[in-house]
């Protein structure tokens, strides 16, 4: 088992990594986006999902309790969508357009990439980000920006933009004046999560998304 410094060292190392590879071309959007991690029950288009199996524009993903799905495209961006959650992945030449009907995504985007999540109280348009976004059943929104800039738009303007070098949350509402913006303290993810869904996604191919033997990892002590 690691130690909590090696932990945060190789954290730090693989986001350096990540913002790296973004900045050194312009991202050609990606075609494809395939099934690349899953755990308990996960359903692409009302049928149980298989690693390796391509998401199609306008694929419905849904997950059941204690579940979670992960979809990876291009080479280093991926969404991994939580538990009870329901989400539509679009693609178009305007790019990648995520839209969450329910419940929760860890979001890993490299810069460069045209990505837009829609939720039910903003839109968000990332620069190249982590972060964290939860969809209520009340129609709030707890976002968090784990590392990056993201704007939070109201379907029509930027009402905030946000950066954080590590974790800065708001809880984000509609009202009859527009969005209201409270702070949030990180919460429901953690740096360890990232840390796996970051490695998950480097470490499998560009293609077939092929699935990480994580048992090998435990035993060469790397979880």
């Amino acid at each position: 088992m690691m130690n909590k410094n090696m932990f945060y060292l190789l954290y730090a190392i693989l986001i350096i990594k990540f913002l790296i590879f973004g900045c050194q071309k312009v991202i050609q959007e990606p075609k494809k986006a395939v099934v690349n991690f899953i755990i308990g029950e996960v359903k692409l288009d009302n049928q149980p999902a298989k690693i390796g199996e391509t998401v199609k524009n306008q694929s419905i993903i849904t997950t059941g309790a204690n579940s979670i799905a992960e979809i990876k495209f291009g080479k280093h961006s991926g969404i991994q969508i939580r538990e009870n959650s329901k989400v539509e992945v679009k693609m178009d030449q305007s790019g990648w357009n995520i839209v969450t009907y329910k419940g929760a995504i860890l979001n890993l985007i490299e810069p460069g990439t045209k990505f837009k999540l829609h939720g039910p109280s903003s839109v968000i348009a990332i620069r190249g980000t982590i972060f964290y976004v939860h969809c209520y059943e009340d129609h709030t929104q707890y976002i968090c920006t784990c590392n990056g800039v993201i704007d939070i738009e109201d379907g029509q303007q930027v009402n905030k933009t946000v950066s954080a070098s590590h974790h800065k949350g708001y809880t984000v509402n509609k009202s009859d004046t527009g969005q209201v913006f409270v702070s949030a303290p990180m919460k429901e993810h953690t740096d360890l999560e990232i840390f796996e869904f970051m490695y998950r996604i480097e470490h499998s191919s560009e293609v077939d998304g092929s699935e990480i033997n994580f048992n090998e990892n435990k035993k060469a002590g790397l979880f």
